[in-house]
């Protein structure tokens, strides 16, 4: 073997010892079914942040699939607020609408459990929210501006 042979085969072997200690390392991720989406968000407050940042978020689901969305309350960002609604596709996506009755284009979310909660990975954008407290038992929401945590 030349020299270069030797070089590149060592960095391909680093690499996949990297990569194998990566995944060891790294929290599973679980992607829920449409059975678990309906079972386990529907009456729901869940808290969290986007991905990358700080930036705190909050989504109140009411067992009827109406939502109330709040995006960085209490942070520097100009927090945001509006009733939605979500609903759960048989592709296994949570698919918000805001407004609730008037959105061409729901947002829609592959969820997968992670830790203690959940992460959204959204179809077709490149956001995730990462969800790390979730309050159950919820049957009513918010009014939408009514910021919580």
């Amino acid at each position: 073997m030349t020299q270069l042979s030797h070089s590149v085969s060592r960095s391909l072997f680093a690499g996949l010892i990297v990569c194998l200690a990566n995944s060891l390392v790294a929290d599973p991720m679980e992607m829920l079914t449409t059975e678990d989406l309906e079972k386990e968000l529907f009456g729901t407050h869940l808290f969290g942040h986007l991905m990358g940042s700080d930036i705190p978020f909050d989504e109140c689901i009411e067992p009827d699939g109406e939502t109330v969305y709040r995006f960085a309350p209490d942070s520097t960002v100009i927090g945001y607020s509006s009733p939605g609604m979500m609903v759960v596709t048989p592709l296994a996506q949570a698919c918000f609408s805001y407004p609730p009755d008037d959105d061409p284009n729901p947002s829609c979310f592959r969820v997968f459990r992670y830790q203690d909660g959940y992460v959204f990975d959204s179809v077709g954008a490149s956001s995730r929210f990462i969800v790390t407290r979730i309050v159950r038992g919820v049957d009513i929401c918010p009014e939408p501006g009514s910021f919580i945590s």
